[in-house]
């Protein structure tokens, strides 16, 4: 995971996380509706968006 965050930051400041240019449609998909939904994956999503950036 630390290489995964180090090779990809910082991402640009005003791109949302699931816009980020590394992820497949299906990504991209999946983090924008666990997001919408505030579903179980949020916090995990949301602490990968800041450490991103």
């Amino acid at each position: 995971m630390e290489d995964f965050i180090t090779a990809r930051r910082p991402l640009a400041n005003g791109v949302a996380l699931y816009r980020a240019p590394f992820w497949s449609p299906a990504q991209r998909a999946f983090l924008k509706e666990e997001i919408i939904e505030d579903a179980d994956w949020a916090l995990v999503i949301e602490e990968l968006n800041a450490r991103l950036h």
